[in-house]
């Protein structure tokens, strides 16, 4: 096996880092671990319904109806899972309902409703199901971050929504850091 990743590896690794970019106005709701895995919830249903509904139209759908189609379908994700937190948590559907409004409109989402024929042939639906996981759990470990982090004496800036810059930037670059190492350690 190659020690060069292959185009299609470089790829892959980019489309998540875009995706996980595009995921920021969540990471600036996401406050605390409670809230975080409520919105991870909120986009995978989603981006769940996005995907699918861009899966089951048919090809003769322009790109103007299926976005509008898609990001229908994604709202109504969102809505299922609002009202889903609203009979299983009420006071936690109050903090979150105004907070959930932006996950329709968060990058990943809008590229699944965009893009059907991106997504109609290159990915299965159990690809879109792990790419939604993965995306959430970025949100969950953004949130649960930023409530570990403000929680101490040191950090109490990490509660703004501001911060979620500052951890996804620094993430990035201890992700960058760990990939330079491993890649030198390799050749």
């Amino acid at each position: 096996m190659s020690a060069v990743p292959s185009k299609v590896e470089a790829g892959r690794k980019r489309l998540y880092a875009a995706a996980v970019a595009g995921l920021m106005p969540a990471f600036a709701a996401a406050s605390d671990f409670a809230g975080a895995l409520a919105l991870a919830a909120c986009f995978a249903a989603g981006f769940a319904f996005a995907s699918a509904s861009s899966k089951l139209l048919p090809k003769k759908f322009s790109g103007g109806d299926s976005f509008a189609f898609g990001l229908l379908a994604a709202s109504l994700g969102v809505a299922f899972a609002l009202s889903t937190f609203r009979l299983l948590a009420p006071l936690r559907f109050e903090l979150l309902y105004a907070r959930a409004v932006i996950i329709p409109f968060t990058v990943p989402v809008l590229e699944a409703a965009w893009r059907p024929e991106a997504t109609r042939g290159s990915e299965s639906p159990w690809g879109a199901s792990v790419r939604a996981f993965v995306l959430s759990l970025a949100i969950v470990i953004a949130g649960a971050g930023r409530e570990l982090l403000a929680n101490g004496a040191a950090l109490p800036f990490m509660a703004t929504p501001s911060a979620a810059f500052l951890l996804v930037g620094v993430g990035f670059a201890a992700w960058a850091a760990i990939a330079k190492r491993l890649g030198k350690e390799a050749s």
